[in-house]
């Protein structure tokens, strides 16, 4: 016979059983309703990838009076490995074949630590495009990473002749990125990125020369606002997180205000009116009416799994749009196909719906931003 003590014992190991069995039913039903969820938002993702193939034709003609001198310009790290790239250097390099532009990946090497001298990668990178514009007439400079997602976009849809330098703003947040802009062989251009490549980085967390840019362009764009800038430079010299520089940089936006085009000859693009953007913002979905180039394609930031539960790649992770490798072969001769994977298409509104979203919530952030800089002005 079991005494009082086993009795109370088996009631709580039923108790116990019964509550972490509820409590475990209750966790899957949450997951498989979350995944629901994410599915109804992105149904393709959560298929098997399937080939959709485009022929891809040569659309810029040489003969045409719009029609520019144009190189593309990649400069990386004497130790980079390119395989880490190969996603975006193939795409860039057939893209620049099938329609006649120039590409050029330069290396940091002695010659040019000797000709430029600057210890940060980024801000010698700077120089090094400074005494490179001179190739060509219009210079596109990207990162390694930017790769092009539809190679019959033209370069020359994004010049403006009256701006020598021209820039774009991050989707994702209000900084002024440094990883693509486009440039007009002048003086003005080669005296810019000389200076710049030599502007002193404070020892904090800086976001080098994403960082630079901002109190550069504020001194050179908005000469008298000396007292303004030094404010924000004092947020610059103190920042310990990106978080911190993301402060600094909203501080010199309100600055710059909602100016576009500089009559020093300087225009940067609103968000998502430039020729590139983040894969990942959209969760590696594009539109070919929406996309030319999709920054962030390097390979140990690539998806190649996809979970269960969730279908979200979450920052810089990004999915592969190609179903298959390009064929480098047929890209100069005109015509290519292009292999994509059919289950990152999205239609036009479905992706300038997405933009329009993040556009919204990041200027609230921004103004959330903008309100934390009273504690820095006493």
């Amino acid at each position: 016979m079991l005494g009082p003590t086993s009795s109370v014992t088996d009631l709580l190991r039923t108790r116990f059983l019964t509550r972490f069995l509820g409590l475990s039913i209750s966790i899957f039903l949450f997951a498989v309703v979350f995944w629901l969820y994410n599915v109804s938002l992105h149904p393709k993702t959560h298929n098997a990838s399937s080939d959709y193939p485009i022929v891809i034709q040569r659309t810029r003609d040489m003969f045409s009076n719009e029609t520019r001198d144009i190189g593309i310009l990649t400069i990386v790290d004497e130790t980079a490995n390119l395989d880490d790239y190969h996603f975006a250097l193939d795409s860039m390099g057939c893209y620049a074949a099938l329609q006649n532009y120039s590409f050029r990946i330069e290396r940091v090497s002695q010659k040019w630590s000797a000709l430029c001298n600057q210890t940060d990668i980024m801000m010698k990178r700077h120089c090094m495009v400074a005494h490179l514009l001179d190739d060509h007439e219009y210079s596109l400079v990207i990162d390694a990473d930017i790769g092009v997602i539809n190679p019959e976009k033209l370069i020359e849809d994004y010049i403006d002749e009256r701006f020598d330098i021209i820039m774009y703003e991050r989707f994702f947040n209000w900084e002024i990125a440094m990883g693509s802009f486009l440039i007009k062989r002048s003086n003005f251009s080669k005296e810019f990125f000389l200076n710049f490549a030599n502007y002193e980085l404070p020892n904090s967390k800086n976001g080098r020369d994403n960082g630079a840019v901002h109190i550069y362009l504020a001194e050179l764009l908005v000469p008298l606002a000396k007292t303004e800038i030094q404010d924000c430079r004092s947020i610059w010299a103190s920042a310990t997180s990106y978080s911190d520089v993301f402060l600094f940089e909203a501080c010199i936006k309100l600055i710059l205000g909602s100016i576009r085009e500089f009559p020093t000859k300087i225009k940067i693009h609103e968000k998502g009116t430039a020729w590139v953007r983040d894969g990942w913002i959209t969760d590696s979905r594009w539109n070919p009416e929406v996309d030319f180039m999709i920054h962030g394609w390097q390979l140990r930031s690539l998806k190649s799994k996809k979970s269960f539960f969730f279908s979200g790649c979450g920052f810089a992770c990004w999915r592969n749009p190609f179903f298959r490798p390009i064929n480098q072969s047929e890209c100069a001769t005109g015509t290519t196909m292009w292999h994509y994977n059919a289950d990152l298409l999205a239609t036009k509104d479905e992706i300038r719906t997405e933009l329009e979203t993040l556009k919204i919530k990041v200027k609230r952030d921004f103004w959330t931003s903008a309100g934390k800089l009273a504690k820095y002005f006493r």
